[in-house]
C-alpha cells in the first residue's frame, strides 16, 4: 500500500485531526486505523509528533496510552510526548458498559491506568 514509506494519513497527528473533524465518537474508527497501520509497519514516524495541543484531553490521553502500549509490545522506543502523564480527572471506561467496569479495572495495562483510562486486555488486539 505505502511501499515501505511512512503513511502520514495514519500518524498520531492525522488521527487526532480526523477525530476532531469527525466528532469525538469517531475515535474508535480512527484510533483502530492507526493501530492497524502501526502494527503493520512499526514505523516510528507515525508516532514521532504528539497530537495537536487543541485535541480533546481524553483523546490526547488515549493516544499517549496506546502509543506506550504498542511501543512496549513491539520494542520500539516510546516518544517523549507519549511518556508524559495525561491523567484524566474523571476515569474513562472505554467499553462504556457499567457491567464491564470491574474487569477493565483489573485488566487495564499500566500505560492506560496511569492516565485514568480503563480498557480490557484485548483492547488493542486486531484480527
Amino acid at each position: 500500500m505505502n511501499s515501505g514509506k511512512s503513511n502520514f494519513e495514519f500518524s498520531i497527528v492525522a488521527t487526532a485531526t480526523k477525530i476532531k473533524q469527525d466528532g469525538f465518537d469517531s475515535w474508535k474508527i480512527h484510533l483502530m486505523d492507526f493501530v492497524d497501520e502501526f502494527i503493520r509497519t512499526a514505523d516510528p514516524l507515525l508516532i514521532l509528533l504528539p497530537p495537536p495541543k487543541d485535541t480533546d484531553a481524553r483523546i490526547q490521553s488515549l493516544l499517549a496510552s496506546v502509543v506506550q502500549e504498542l511501543c512496549s509490545k513491539i520494542d520500539i522506543e516510546v516518544p517523549p510526548w507519549a511518556e508524559k502523564r495525561y491523567f484524566l480527572e474523571e476515569p474513562w471506561f472505554l467499553s462504556g458498559m457499567q457491567s464491564l467496569k470491574a474487569g477493565a479495572i483489573i485488566e487495564s495495562p499500566l500505560s492506560f491506568r496511569k492516565n485514568n483510562i480503563f480498557v480490557h486486555d484485548n483492547f488493542l488486539q486486531r484480527v
